[in-house]
């Protein structure tokens, strides 16, 4: 979603998924540990697309660990 390979449904991409999360992580219990596996897929072993960088995935998982108010394993 964040390259563009995927339609995505809602207007501003990034803060959508990063929505998305949060909203899914606070149904998680606060004793349980808590991490997202941020990818770009696997299709016979290889990306669905090679990012030049990994800056949209960090920002991502800024954001979100700042924005929890909880530990982000």
């Amino acid at each position: 979603m964040l390259e563009g390979v995927f339609p995505v449904w809602f207007d501003d991409v990034k803060g959508g998924i990063i929505e998305r999360l949060l909203r899914l992580s606070r149904q998680v219990p606060p004793d349980v540990e808590l991490g997202y596996h941020l990818c770009y897929g696997d299709v016979r072993h290889r990306h669905f697309k090679e990012p030049s960088d990994t800056l949209k995935l960090v920002g991502v998982a800024n954001a979100l660990a700042g924005s929890l108010g909880r530990a982000l394993n």
